[in-house]
This record gives C-alpha cells, sequence and structure tokens, in this order.
C-alpha cells in the first residue's frame, strides 16, 4: 500500500510550523507573565507583613527608649532628693551639737600634756565628728624612738578620756640632731563630766 501523495505547498506548511511555534511560544510568554506576576503579588505581600513588623518593633523600641529616659529621670530625681536629705540631716546635726554642751579643751590639753611621756612632742591636734562619740581626735606628733610612742599610747587608753586609738602610722626620718620618729595617732573623746560642760 502506498503512502498519500502530500499536494500542500511547502510555503504553506512553513507558514503553519511558524503558526504553530508563535502560538506555543505566545501560550508559554502568558504562562511565563502569570507566573511572574503571582510572584510579585506574593513578594509584596511579604514585604507589607514585613513592614508591619518592622513598625511594631521601633514602636516597642521607642516605648522602651522612652521608659528608659523615665527611668534615669527619676533616679536622677532621688539621688538629688537623697543628697538634699544627707544636707539636712548633717545639718541638723551640726546645730544639734551647738546647743547646750561643749568640749572643756583646756581641760583636754592639760591631760594630753600630763599623759606625754618625756621624748615624745605633738605637731598637731585637729577634731572631726564620731558618731555616738564627742568627738574624732587626730594627733601628729615626732618622738626620740618608738618606745616613747608606745607608752604615750597606752598612756592614752588609761587615761580614761579616749577610746578607739589606733596609730596610723610611725615613720623614722633624720634630723639635724638625730634620728626622729614622726606618727600619726586618731581616737574617739568619751563623753564625760570632764570632757563637756554647759554654755
Amino acid at each position: 500500500m502506498k503512502n498519500g501523495i502530500n499536494l500542500i505547498p511547502d510555503e504553506i506548511k512553513r507558514a503553519r510550523l511558524i503558526k504553530k511555534v508563535r502560538g506555543g511560544l505566545i501560550a508559554i510568554g502568558v504562562i511565563y507573565v502569570a507566573i511572574l506576576g503571582l510572584v510579585f503579588a506574593g513578594q509584596r505581600m511579604e514585604i507589607k507583613s514585613k513592614n508591619a513588623d518592622l513598625l511594631n518593633i521601633e514602636a516597642k523600641r521607642d516605648a522602651l527608649l522612652s521608659s528608659g529616659a523615665r527611668q534615669a529621670g527619676l533616679a536622677r530625681k532621688l539621688a538629688d532628693i537623697r543628697r538634699a536629705e544627707a544636707e539636712l540631716t548633717k545639718r541638723l546635726n551640726a546645730t544639734a551639737g551647738l546647743s547646750g554642751k561643749k568640749i572643756a579643751w583646756a581641760y583636754v590639753l592639760k591631760r594630753l600634756s600630763t599623759e606625754m611621756p618625756e621624748g615624745v612632742w605633738l605637731r598637731g591636734i585637729s577634731t572631726s565628728e564620731a558618731g555616738s562619740a564627742l568627738k574624732r581626735v587626730r594627733l601628729t606628733g615626732s618622738a626620740t624612738s618608738n618606745r616613747p610612742v608606745a607608752e604615750f599610747i597606752s598612756a592614752l587608753e588609761n587615761s580614761g578620756l579616749f577610746m578607739d586609738l589606733s596609730l596610723t602610722y610611725t615613720q623614722k626620718r633624720e634630723h639635724p640632731s638625730g634620728s626622729v620618729y614622726d606618727f600619726e595617732l586618731y581616737m574617739d573623746l568619751k563623753k564625760t563630766e570632764e570632757t563637756v560642760h554647759d554654755w
């Protein structure tokens, strides 16, 4: 059996083939554009969602910063109040110390001179507030050796006028007349009938 003879000219065959190919390409292009449109729409929706999340995070950050600034301001105000309270307490204590009693320094200095052993001399005396004690006393002086310093400390401890004695330092130095031992001593002056009296 013989195959049929195709009498369609080659130009028409080529035109039909080109038409089919063109139709396929157009269909593929339409599908591709549709897919791109779907991807683009999905990406835009995701970007909107991320922008909403970002705005939410920024709002939370701003709220935290505002809260932190308020807390810092409150902390500063509290510190100012505490400083003012401490200053008022200090002034009240100073005012209370002025009323009624004063230290009998003549008696205290006389007792210091009688308790001082030979070979010790004082170079300075100063005082500061000492809580429950009457005054915190600082003595600076010099001695011919460490032994008279130890005797001086022992005499002060047994005098009944001072408590909480502490030797800050003793240091040897050379002097034209010989070796000298400088010392610094802190102690609390007790509140007794001899050390205080009325105005």
